[in-house]
């Protein structure tokens, strides 16, 4: 390769600290930050400066990604009785909670909370009108005597999500937590919150369900079933010994009457049915899909089977049997009697009495047990801008992938125009090539391809080898390459080439062995890939530092690795017109001369104590003779490889990318920004 290199003196007499200050971490994969820069030092022929840049020389261009984002739901009650169904969604700066009056299709009611693009996992109803519902790792309860929302904060300082709220027959709410598998309880006589503490060994409480004596706990990354006693707090493992401890989730429970359904393990189709007094197996059910309805009047509660067809299951008997009707899906289930004014008159003579009610992202349902009809009523939910989780520019394009629920957005920097596409899943990475966009979603690192022209997408299948996230993907010498994380509770990572002549994958595990692959730059016979020694979630990270390797494309193997940074991951690569292959940790930016392997330049951007989620927190973009970089969604890097000057400009800063305009594209949670050429090149 015909690489320039720097002298290598210039490694260890650029190393300058600077400090940030940032406020509460966030769970993954955003930080909202408040960031400040110390002062700037000049070394050598380098010149390192901080800059400012005023509010109003950034162009706002829109939330260019928005769709309905339902989150969790519930059947409740006004205090006079009235049915009433409560729907959480997440919105840009604040989520809502909706309330809908059965039969209605737009909200009667919505209450905005703290939560920006939050994830709505859970919520459940109290008789006395209340709700209390979750939002990442705090607690919220509607006050029905108060008409509004209240904030009840986190149930412990390190929750940084809550996945299941179950309520008691006593009226105590009980919540699962991630991390360290800490259960909770809060008393609704005076919402106080008690830290309960793990209940295993294991990052996740990932779901719960209560009885009079037991709080029942599902666990991950490894599979297990909890029977925590509320008396004194004893824990028991009443899983299977079969099923115990091997890799997954155990993410739905539920106890009706005193009957605990559980799914067996990773297979979410068979339902393990356990007396909640015993604590014995005494059913397994086949073909079985969550959610579990409330106890009708004959003591029996309503699933999905094989998530059609709905099946009865008799507590006294212990047999399920079909209910002889087809059942729309649902993430919630419940009964009520329908107002008259909600049932069409021609077919108000088939709903007399009490329906299960049924509640999915686009409608809720109603379904009478004796005439087996459904009433199927669609729901008006505004659309939110969706956070931007992913952002690439060319070809005259700049182009991004949302969060979850996922979807694409395309901007013609031409006609100044923007189209959007279905969702296809939360959206890691991505790049266009060939008019095709390539991007990765989450879950189980699914590759897939969006025909610009036709409007088409294709899924092109998994990377395999147990990963779940495509992280970053380039296109290299008419190849698609993408770096992985694997699934929960796994290390190693993959390396996918995607061919586009006939969309085959071959993917290559554990390159560096025990390592994710977050950043990947290409140069002439090579792809230089960046590690994180964070696998997946919930999987302690290996020990050590992050590498940076050299991929032979013609071999297809390994030919070199070396650790330029004590960081744990090297979240961002791009080779400069310096010729040399520049980087960002999770707290510094480096230079390596690929031809000799020499680390030339190495800058601390961020104060050693910075928090960091390494699987991914930097991102690159070049031009000319400029790298730029984010790092942390904190600070904007602007590296001038012809003049020798390195710019900082602390900010909310998320995903980058320059566009065939030169202008600097940036993302803010759900916003697209834009600065023009003139601006940030002479800042």
């Amino acid at each position: 390769m015909n690489l320039v290199r720097r002298p290598a003196g210039l490694t260890s007499a650029l190393t300058v600290a600077f400090t940030l200050l940032f406020s509460l971490l966030h769970t993954l994969p955003y930080y909202p930050l408040t960031p400040s820069v110390a002062e700037a030092a000049t070394v050598s022929d380098w010149q390192v400066r901080t800059v400012s840049l005023s509010a109003d020389r950034m162009m706002y261009m829109g939330d260019p990604i928005a769709y309905r984002q339902t989150g969790a739901s519930a059947l409740g009650w006004s205090k006079t009785g009235e049915p009433l169904l409560y729907v959480s969604a997440t919105g840009a700066g604040s989520d809502y909670l909706y309330r809908f009056r059965l039969g209605e299709t737009v909200p009667s009611a919505a209450y905005p909370f703290p939560g920006g693009g939050g994830q709505l996992w859970s919520m459940v109803a109290l008789e006395n009108g209340d709700v209390y519902f979750t939002c990442n790792g705090n607690l919220f309860k509607y006050s029905a005597d108060q008409d509004r929302v209240i904030s009840l904060g986190k149930p412990h300082a390190q929750t940084t999500m809550i996945w299941q709220l179950a309520v008691a027959p006593d009226g105590i709410v009980y919540g699962a937590t991630y991390p360290k598998a800490r259960i909770f309880q809060v008393d609704p006589k005076n919402d106080r919150i008690t830290d309960l503490g793990p209940v295993a060994d294991l990052e996740y409480a990932r779901s719960i369900a209560v009885s009079e004596r037991y709080v029942f706990v599902g666990t991950g990354p490894l599979l297990d079933l909890i029977a925590y006693d509320r008396q004194t707090g004893e824990t028991r493992c009443i899983l299977p010994e079969d099923m115990r401890l091997i890799n997954g989730f155990i993410s739905n429970l539920a106890v009706r009457g005193n009957r605990l359904f559980a799914p067996a393990g990773n297979d979410t189709s068979v339902a393990l049915v356990f007396d909640t007094d015993t604590l014995q197996q005494v059913q397994k059910v086949f073909g079985f899909s969550f959610p579990v309805s409330p106890v009708d009047e004959e003591n029996q509660v309503w699933f999905g089977l094989k998530r059609t067809t709905p099946y009865v299951y008799d507590l006294n008997r212990d047999s399920y049997r079909q209910s002889g009707w087809v059942m729309p899906t649902a993430n919630s289930l419940g009964w009520a009697q329908l107002p008259e004014s909600a049932i069409p008159e021609t077919r108000r003579s088939l709903f007399k009495g009490v329906s299960l009610i049924g509640f999915s992202a686009e409608e809720y349902w109603a379904l009478d047990p004796q005439s087996k009809q459904v009433l199927n009523i669609p729901v008006e939910i505004p659309a939110a801008p969706a956070r931007i989780n992913s952002l690439s520019a060319s070809a005259g394009k700049v182009y991004g992938g949302a969060f979850s629920p996922g979807g694409l957005f395309i901007y013609d920097i031409q006609t100044n125009q923007t189209i959007t596409t279905p969702q296809f899943g939360q959206t890691d990475s991505l790049v266009l090539y060939d008019g095709k966009l390539y991007f990765g979603t989450y879950t189980g690192a699914q590759l897939k391809m969006y025909h610009l022209e036709q409007a088409q997408a294709e899924s092109l299948g998994p990377v395999g080898y147990d990963q779940d996230r495509v992280v970053v993907m380039i296109e290299h010498r008419r190849k698609i390459i993408a770096g992985t994380v694997p699934d929960y509770g796994l290390q190693g990572g993959a390396l996918a080439v995607i061919n586009p002549a006939d969309h085959k994958v071959r993917s290559f595990h554990n390159v560096v062995p025990n390592h994710s692959i977050v950043s990947l730059a290409g140069y002439e016979n090579w792809v230089f890939g960046g590690t994180s020694t964070q696998g997946g979630l919930g999987k302690a990270p290996v020990e050590g530092d992050a590498y940076l390797f050299a991929w032979d494309v013609t071999t297809e193997k390994l030919a070199w690795s070396i650790q330029p940074l004590n960081e744990p991951a090297i979240g961002a690569l791009i080779t400069g017109a310096d010729g040399l292959l520049w980087g960002a940790g999770t707290h510094s930016i480096f230079a390596v001369d690929p031809a000799t392997r020499e680390i030339v330049l190495t800058q601390q951007v961020l104060s050693a104590g910075t928090p960091s989620y390494s699987i991914r927190e930097a991102y690159s973009a070049g031009y000319n003779q400029y790298v730029v970089f984010t790092i942390n969604h904190s600070v904007l890097i602007i590296i001038d490889t012809a003049q020798h000057t390195i710019k900082l400009l602390p900010g909310n800063f998320n995903r980058c990318a320059i566009g065939d305009d030169g202008a600097l594209y940036f993302t803010r949670t759900t916003e697209l920004m834009r600065i023009a050429p003139e601006v940030w090149m002479n800042l």
